[in-house]
C-alpha cells in the first residue's frame, strides 16, 4: 500500500501541537502497513492526488489562524477529486481545526471542531469506548462537542457530563473512505498500546472496505 503521510507546518501549524513529533511517531507505524511517503507541503501534495493517488492519505495538521483562505483552490480540488474518486484518508487529532475558511471540509471529514462550540476537558487519563462495546484505558485529549455530519458511522466516543461524544467515525465520501480519529495529542500517544488499538481498528477498515 502507497501512503502519503502529511504532517503540518507553517500555516498548517499551531503552538499547542508537536506536528513533527507526530508525523515521526506515526510514520514507522505506517510503514507496517506500506510504503510512506512523509512531506510538510500540504498544498502541493492536496493539489497532486489525482494523479499521484496513494492509497491511504494520512492528514496531521492544524491551523495557525492567520486571517487567510487555505488550503488554495487547487488543493481544494485535489482533495475533493481524490476523495470522490475513491481514495482512502485517515485524518488525525487536530486536523478537525485544519481548513477553518473552506465550508466543504466539514462534508469531506464528517465534522469538524467549532471555536464557539467545541472545547477538550484537560488533559489526562480517559476511558473510550469502542462501537464493539470494549474500552480503551490512555492518557489523551478529548475533543467534546465536535461538529458531526449526519449519517457518520461512529467507531469510538467518550462520555462527558452525562453524554456521549463521538471521537471516531467513519463515512463515505463519494466512492472514496473518510476516517477521523480525535485522539492523539503527543507523539507520545503513538506508544500507547490502547490508543494504537484503535488505530490498528481504523487502518484496518481503511484497508478492508
Amino acid at each position: 500500500m502507497t501512503i502519503a503521510l502529511l504532517t503540518g507546518a507553517e500555516a498548517f501549524s499551531d503552538p499547542w501541537h508537536d506536528f513533527g513529533g507526530m508525523g515521526a511517531a506515526l510514520a514507522p507505524l505506517l510503514a507496517l502497513r506500506g510504503e510512506v511517503a512523509a512531506s510538510e507541503q500540504v498544498e502541493a501534495t492536496l493539489a497532486a492526488l489525482p494523479s499521484s493517488h496513494p492509497e491511504l492519505l494520512v492528514l496531521c495538521l492544524g491551523d495557525d489562524g492567520a486571517d487567510r483562505e487555505t488550503p488554495n483552490l487547487a488543493a481544494r480540488d485535489g482533495l475533493s477529486r481524490y476523495l470522490h474518486e475513491g481514495g482512502r484518508m485517515l485524518a488525525l487529532h487536530a486536523t478537525a481545526t485544519a481548513f477553518p475558511r473552506w465550508p466543504q471540509w466539514q462534508q469531506l471529514l464528517g465534522g469538524r471542531w467549532l471555536p464557539e462550540q467545541s472545547f477538550h476537558p484537560p488533559f489526562g487519563p480517559a476511558v473510550i469506548t469502542l462501537a464493539d462495546g470494549r474500552t480503551l484505558d490512555l492518557n489523551d485529549e478529548l475533543y467534546t462537542d465536535l461538529l458531526v455530519e449526519p449519517g457518520v458511522e461512529v467507531l469510538a466516543w467518550h462520555e462527558w457530563q452525562g453524554q456521549q461524544h463521538p471521537l471516531s467515525w467513519v463515512h463515505r465520501v463519494g466512492d472514496g473512505l473518510v476516517v477521523f480519529d480525535a485522539l492523539g495529542h503527543l507523539p507520545d500517544s503513538y506508544h500507547h498500546a490502547d490508543r494504537l488499538r484503535l488505530l490498528k481498528v481504523e487502518l484496518d477498515l481503511l484497508q478492508r472496505r
